[in-house]
């Protein structure tokens, strides 16, 4: 099942958190087997935990995002940031980095 319907399904706040928890361990997990298996190398198994990572956060920040409106409607000229330092910004993520 797709990331996006599993988290539209989610019943609570606390539901949501743990289908992307869910969704984060088991993708690590493939990574991680890929790694062990030779199929990827570190580099490459970095770009992809940052990709997972980013992932995450853009469904994190849609999910907030449309929440607030919900609650308080749409601000006028409203802009976001997410701001991404250390390994996330520099897209240099490890298994640990993006542990939950």
């Amino acid at each position: 099942m797709g990331l996006n319907r599993s988290l539209q399904q989610a019943g609570s706040d606390e539901d949501f958190l743990d289908r992307i928890r869910i969704f984060a361990q088991e993708h690590m997990f493939l990574v991680g087997t890929r790694i062990l298996s030779g199929t990827v190398s570190a580099e490459q198994a970095g770009e992809a935990f940052a990709r997972l990572a980013d992932t995450l956060i853009r469904s994190l920040h849609r999910a907030i995002d449309g929440e607030f409106v919900k609650q308080h409607g749409r601000v006028r000229g409203q802009e976001t940031a997410i701001l991404a330092l250390g390994k996330l910004g520099g897209r240099e993520m490890t298994a640990t980095s993006t542990s939950t």
